[in-house]
């Protein structure tokens, strides 16, 4: 039995127990159940001959699951559910809560199409007041404007009186207008395009 793991051939435990027995499986590598199979052994020996259980096995449906599952096949991109946020409700969820309210205001014909009729108003409200907010949001975003450079530069004066000038001034500078200091930083760049261009133009002359 140590050299066949077919499942027709003993059961799991006696399996298992030879493969130890016999050296192909170690005692520290057995699985965990072995010990809590020998200390709490089952009514019923899991062999695969056993006859079947004749207990039937019920159908377990809630009340919801018959509207659950007409909602979701009339309305699926309402399925969709948000599993980033925990505490968001899904939309099958909004529909349930309608249906389960008017149970309880004694509504039972019909229910479906009520209840739909209630949830597809509120979405449409909720989503229109979705784009109004939306509308306003852009309507009242500030566009872009030019700075107040005389402002500017009377706050830096204020805090730091002649560097402050100065500061500020450099600020406001066109970045095109490049000091000595700047050129000269930026000189080996200029002179690198330039060798560039002069070997592209030497290349071209070869070519024709």
């Amino acid at each position: 039995m140590a050299q066949s793991r077919l499942e027709k051939i003993g059961t799991i435990y006696e399996r298992v127990t030879s493969l130890i027995k016999a050296g192909a499986m170690k005692e520290e590598t057995k699985p965990l159940w072995v010990d809590i199979y020998k200390a709490f052994p089952p009514k019923y020996e899991p062999r695969y001959d056993r006859p079947f259980s004749k207990i039937p096995i019920r159908e377990i449906f809630y009340p919801e699951d018959n509207l659950r599952a007409r909602f979701h096949k009339e309305y699926k991109h309402f399925s969709f559910v948000n599993l980033a946020d925990n505490n968001a409700v899904s939309k099958t969820e909004q529909f349930l809560i309608i249906c389960k309210n008017l149970q309880k205001s004694g509504i039972e014909t019909e229910l479906y199409e009520r209840a739909i009729e209630e949830f597809l108003s509120k979405f449409n409200a909720e989503h229109s007041q979705r784009e109004t907010r939306a509308d306003e949001d852009r309507s009242t975003k500030k566009p872009r404007s030019n700075i107040d450079t005389d402002r500017l530069l009377q706050q830096v004066m204020d805090q730091g009186g002649e560097s402050g000038e100065k500061k500020a001034k450099d600020n406001m500078r066109n970045e095109n207008e490049l000091t000595p200091k700047e050129k000269e930083k930026y000189r080996p760049i200029r002179l690198s395009m330039e060798k560039i261009v002069e070997v592209m133009k030497t290349e071209e002359k070869k070519s024709e």
